[in-house]
């Protein structure tokens, strides 16, 4: 992964909180990345139980999409992986992403760090000043200092839509002597991109399962650019309750934690468990060939995503209640604008930032699945309005199409006839893929 520009201090400044600057994810050239690295060719003869018959995986990958059953494939399309980004406002569905100038305050926190910085404490860094949070419930940002390496993750959680937190500002405090403290419960930190794994984080990991800051992440210029050269990560309703083939309660490498266990006592936001629910870390992928995503004739968003799930895959990070089904939403797993509102100020955001005049050029993303339809719904009302929401499905508009093996949930049969809809053209990896991603122990035989 090259810098566009080989000034770092002038690229940044120039820059300034803007979108990332580079092409790809940031762990590109991490050798111990498990996010950047392309399935095997031979990925379905290790489905879920490191076996050929992939049957059992590929209950697994049906109960992802349809929340086990509660979603139907073609009744209801709108879940099948929804994508929803909303420019700057009330609520974002999105995580900021900062890169600090050198002239920035610096920053202080303690934390717990990865795989090789078990505890990491001190943690000082140069992040803008009073940095905004996303708007909504939930906010996390990312910042990547290039100046002393740091690439840190703070998690803030408000419960009250629109409500607006920053950073603390630099008053009297901001100098490397005496930093600026951050105090937010969810913190983690990577010491440098290029050679600190980008998994088992915790156990305030940047991410619900464990992945670390900026990882897996989708990035806005990757859309823009029609290549995401990473696995992403999914949303589901909730995760499995009971043991993995790892042994663990509701996670399998590579997370090492769990966002929301189906069906816990006294609360019903989530789903009933099941035995086919996935874990926090299930890696899922597509089967489909280049040929055929091209000739789906589906909009540049859909396609850059479905291409990405066929090459990379996708790891199952957060939950997000019931009807979810699969989801590309939320404040880990995609890049929001914030960083553009705090440089340049709102409603110019949706100007400064090119992604917006980009995707409100795009097909498939007012709501209605219409491929037919341009542009992007209108945005949240009252008090801070978003101006733009684009809400699209990864999956929807897909015809039956042939595959390797298997059915759909309707039974059409995906290796005869016109083939099956996307249901049955995911599966479940087993996780001696990405365990052998790393060369740890348990890769695949």
């Amino acid at each position: 992964m090259a810098l566009r520009n080989l000034t770092l201090a002038v690229a940044f400044f120039s820059i300034f909180c803007a979108s990332a600057a580079f092409g790809g994810s940031e762990y590109s050239q991490n050798g111990n990345s498990v996010t950047t690295k392309p399935l095997p060719s031979d990925v379905l003869s290790h489905c879920y139980g490191n076996t050929s018959n992939c049957s059992a995986g590929d209950a697994i990958a049906k109960c992802a999409i349809t929340d086990c059953g509660n979603l139907s494939e073609t009744g209801n399309p709108s879940y099948m992986g929804i994508f929803h980004r909303a420019s700057p406002g009330r609520d974002d569905f999105a995580q900021a992403t900062y890169y600090p100038a050198s002239t920035d305050p610096y920053y202080a926190m303690a934390t717990a760090g990865g795989a090789n910085d078990k505890a990491v404490t001190d943690v000082v860094f140069h992040a803008p000043n009073a940095a905004t949070f996303p708007e909504g419930i939930e906010g996390s940002m990312v910042i990547w200092d290039q100046y002393t390496g740091w690439v840190v993750s703070i998690y803030n959680y408000s419960g009250v839509p629109g409500k607006i937190y920053k950073l603390p500002a630099a008053n009297g405090c901001g100098t490397l002597s005496k930093p600026c403290a951050i105090t937010n419960t969810y913190k983690s930190a990577a010491t440098n991109l290029f050679n600190t794994p980008d998994y088992n984080y915790g156990p305030k990991g940047s991410s619900s399962n464990g992945i670390a800051p900026g990882a897996a992440k989708v990035l806005e210029e990757e859309l823009q650019n029609g290549a995401i050269k990473h696995a992403i990560m999914l949303a589901v309703d909730c995760v499995n309750a009971g043991k993995s083939e790892d042994g663990h309660v509701g996670f399998t490498f590579p997370a090492n934690g769990t966002p929301g266990l189906c069906n816990p006592p006294n609360n019903d936001y989530f789903g009933p468990q099941n035995s086919n629910r996935p874990w926090a870390g299930t890696l899922l992928f597509l089967d489909y060939t280049p040929t055929q995503i091209a000739g789906f004739g589906l909009p540049e968003w859909q396609t850059t995503l479905l291409t990405a799930m066929s090459t990379y895959g996708a790891y199952v990070s957060e939950t997000g209640g019931r009807n979810t089904g699969l989801a590309l939403v939320g404040d880990e797993n995609i890049e929001g604008s914030e960083a553009w509102k705090y440089r340049y100020g709102c409603p110019a955001c949706t100007t400064a930032d090119p992604f917006w005049p980009w995707i409100t050029e795009q097909k498939g993303l007012d709501g209605s699945l219409n491929l037919n339809h341009v542009g992007c719904a209108q945005g949240s009302p009252g008090a801070d309005p978003s101006q733009f929401r684009c809400v699209g499905a990864i999956l929807a508009n897909i015809p039956r199409t042939i595959g390797p093996e298997g059915t759909d949930t309707e039974g059409n049969s995906c290796t005869s006839g016109k083939g099956c809809y996307p249901s049955g053209h995911i599966h479940v990896a087993d996780s001696c893929i990405p365990k052998g991603y790393v060369n740890g122990p348990g890769g695949c035989s």
